[in-house]
């Protein structure tokens, strides 16, 4: 789960903002899978918000980083 963190505040995580499925296929490769927020558990994940805008650039930015 990516659950969003608010620094300026202290306590838990606020809600789950998605998933990533990491599956390791052979000693030098990793399967990297990112499902539809839609298909998610979490009851909180099926929002359409500013929440699937921060979990977007999440998902972005460590694609970007590999």
């Amino acid at each position: 789960m990516v659950e969003q963190i608010d620094y300026a505040r202290e306590g838990p995580p606020l809600t789950p903002v998605g998933r990533i499925v990491l599956e390791k296929l052979d000693d030098s490769s990793v399967q990297f899978k990112v499902p539809p927020r839609v298909e998610q558990r979490h009851p909180d994940i099926l929002r359409c918000d500013q929440d699937g805008r921060v979990f977007g650039s999440f998902i972005f930015q460590t694609l970007n980083a590999m």
